[in-house]
């Protein structure tokens, strides 16, 4: 899927900030970015142990977080996120400092406890005091900064 790569490259390139992959050579004998693009990548079917590996041992005591970003429709989402979660659940446990980051979709729940509820709910009340926020909600006639914390 060289196109992916080079759109996801391309952004990475324009921003601040940084994506770290894996490569299928080594990058010293990539000439070309058509190389590197069709190098990039890997499959979180058959390589779930390696990538697991690969990363427990990426940025040695530094803090990094995975996006756990695949989807597939029908019965594959399902093998997809299985091997995520086994590669994000070693990593959280075994490697203080990771973060995990999903794409999510309006189908998604989180169960949060209860003292986390309370936070979101008094940070909200809070930020809801500022002035920006009371002017953005006037104009919007409330339509935006909408709680999205439901009642436990």
């Amino acid at each position: 899927r060289p196109n992916i790569w080079k759109r996801l490259i391309g952004l990475t390139r324009k921003s601040t900030g940084t994506m770290t992959f894996p490569l299928k050579q080594e990058q010293s004998t990539l000439k070309t970015d058509d190389e590197l693009f069709a190098s990039a990548g890997c499959n979180l079917f058959t390589h779930t142990p390696m990538i697991r590996d690969w990363l427990m041992d990426l940025y040695p005591g530094k803090s990094f977080t995975v996006g756990s970003y695949a989807y597939l429709n029908g019965a594959l989402h399902v093998q997809v996120s299985l091997a995520m979660d086994a590669i994000v659940k070693d990593l959280s446990e075994k490697r203080p400092g990771t973060s995990l980051a999903y794409l999510c979709t309006p189908t998604d729940l989180h169960l949060v406890p209860k003292e986390a509820w309370d936070a979101s709910i008094q940070n909200f009340k809070e930020y809801n005091k500022k002035p920006l926020c009371i002017l953005m909600k006037l104009l919007s006639q409330g339509k935006l900064l909408k709680k999205n914390a439901r009642n436990p």
